[in-house]
């Protein structure tokens, strides 16, 4: 008599769990920088890697010793960073230093504020639904490199304490790759597409008659490259005329621009792209700072 073996069914296969947010990131490479579906996912992949990694970054310097943070600080590379830094300590007013959420940009800020911190205050501002447990150790550490700086939450009291900063000649820090759930926003052109990023960081900036640098922090191999904005384009706003904001705005997301289609893969906002291009809605608090300010 013959044994009739049962027939083992294949196990399926286990295909890869692509996250969410890596396909909402995938779909905006392919419709904005015009990739294949195959390259906009490796794309998509390696710009969710760099957002991990600055993540990482944020909890091993809050973790370290001090030796080692600055250690960290030292492999930034910035060939202009003299420049800037003799340009701005010729002159008192305030500074907002403008970047995006790109490549390891939280290094490039540590790198600009290490260079400045002899001449003003630096003012961080965040929202209050971040990881604060994590931030709070990075910036005990950031403290004790001997940077004195405070950080400002998102609201009208903040932004008047922005306000003021920049009056009295601080540092500002801001990242302006953002929609409107971090504040009013303006419509910009991102890559041929109209988006609206916050406007926050401009509207501060030309009523307090501050400096705005754009910088950004590359990687490459495992080293960090800072490119800081030209002299040519350090820009410092007078009026208090609002309409002269979209084409300020507009010139810093041009710069942007330009190093997001340089470097797709450290983007790490490419998921937020359908709430960029919502239509903007100023929230009322933000119109009754505007008016107030």
């Amino acid at each position: 008599m013959i044994k009739q073996v049962a027939k083992r069914t294949p196990k399926p296969q286990v295909k890869d769990v692509v996250h969410p947010r890596i396909q909402a990131a995938a779909s905006a490479a392919i419709f904005l920088l015009r990739e294949s579906p195959l390259t906009a996912q490796k794309v998509a992949m390696a710009a969710y890697a760099s957002k991990e990694r600055t993540s990482q970054l944020w909890k091993s310097i809050g973790e370290e010793n001090v030796q080692k943070t600055k250690d960290r600080i030292a492999t930034v590379q910035a060939a202009d960073i003299g420049r800037l830094v003799r340009f701005l300590n010729g002159d008192p007013r305030g500074v907002v230093l403008l970047t995006i959420h790109l490549g390891s940009y939280f290094l490039g800020i540590l790198r600009l504020v290490q260079a400045l911190q002899r001449r003003r205050f630096l003012f961080l501002r965040r929202s209050q639904t971040m990881k604060t447990s994590l931030e709070t150790k990075a910036f005990a550490q950031i403290e004790s490199l001997g940077i004195e700086f405070s950080v400002v939450h998102s609201g009208i009291r903040g932004v008047h304490q922005i306000a003021r900063g920049l009056r009295d000649g601080a540092i500002v820090v801001m990242l302006y790759d953002l929609p409107s759930a971090w504040g009013s926003t303006i419509a910009v052109d991102l890559l041929g597409t109209t988006v609206n990023w916050v406007r926050g960081p401009y509207f501060l900036a030309s009523r307090s008659n501050a400096w705005m640098v754009p910088f950004f922090c590359i990687e490459k191999a495992e080293q960090h490259t800072l490119v800081i904005g030209r002299l040519s384009e350090f820009s410092s706003e007078h009026s208090r005329n609002l309409e002269r904001l979209p084409s300020v705005a507009q010139r810093f997301v041009d710069a942007a621009s330009q190093a997001i289609r340089a470097y797709p893969e450290q983007w790490h906002h490419w998921n937020l792209m359908g709430e960029m291009t919502q239509d903007s809605k100023t929230p009322p608090k933000e119109r009754t700072f505007e008016q107030a300010l």
